[in-house]
């Protein structure tokens, strides 16, 4: 389910420029809550994998 819900996100948020969580939220009906978590692992993975290419 998690995998699911992570899809959705990011399949939204590659559509749109910029977009509020709370808009996430209302547009897939998750939590905001969980839209919080997910975007958060996003912007982890995402400073994470920066920090692997600047270290090559």
């Amino acid at each position: 389910m998690r995998n699911q819900n992570e899809r959705v996100v990011i399949t939204l948020v590659g559509k749109m420029v910029r977009i509020p969580k709370t808009e996430i939220s209302k547009l897939t009906g998750l939590l905001a809550q969980t839209v919080s978590v997910i975007m958060l692992g996003l912007e982890i993975g995402r400073v994470a994998g920066k920090e692997k290419s600047s270290s090559r």
